[in-house]
């Protein structure tokens, strides 16, 4: 990676994060504090399998560097936990499936876009990975968070000391 692009990697990751955080607070918020931590907490068990087998097993795509480094770090931690609130906070639960799909399929489609301005920034990369390939996993992962967020709503809801 040459020093021009490595900047303007560096520069599009930190401002991408800082968005999403300063989004992700200043929502209004229909998910509790141990709501937030728990589903953002699963997220990072799904988010480090996964970089585990794509990224050390593997090898098809990384953050900045090949292999395991201290930047990709500041993307799963500043980027994944807030787009998990955003994501989950305005979920149509309780709505009819064809709005819930529409949902998916719209932060589908954003992540998307987010991961092909990643990759042209030069902060995220293939090495054998394509595009499509998040198209195909995104919509079981994002129905997967609204599930077990389902379940966390449900449990925290029921078991509460107020």
């Amino acid at each position: 990676m040459n020093m021009e692009l490595e900047w303007y990697s560096f520069v599009y990751a930190f401002t991408s994060a800082i968005f999403f955080i300063i989004t992700a607070i200043l929502i209004p918020k229909r998910m509790s504090v141990s709501e937030m931590y728990v589903t953002c907490a699963f997220s990072g068990v799904i988010q480090f399998i996964s970089d585990f087998l794509f990224i050390l097993k593997y090898d098809w795509y990384g953050y900045f560097y090949h292999g395991s480094d201290f930047y990709g770090l500041f993307i799963v931690y500043g980027v994944y936990p807030p787009f998990t609130i955003i994501y989950l906070n305005f979920y149509p639960y309780g709505r009819k499936w064809s709005k819930q799909l529409s949902y998916i399929l719209f932060y589908t489609f954003f992540a998307i876009f987010y991961e092909w301005t990643a990759v042209l920034s030069g902060y995220f990369f293939y090495n054998g990975w394509k595009l499509w390939y998040s198209a195909m996993w995104y919509p079981p992962l994002l129905a997967l968070l609204a599930f077990h967020y389902r379940l966390v709503m449900r449990y925290t809801r029921k078991y509460s000391l107020s």
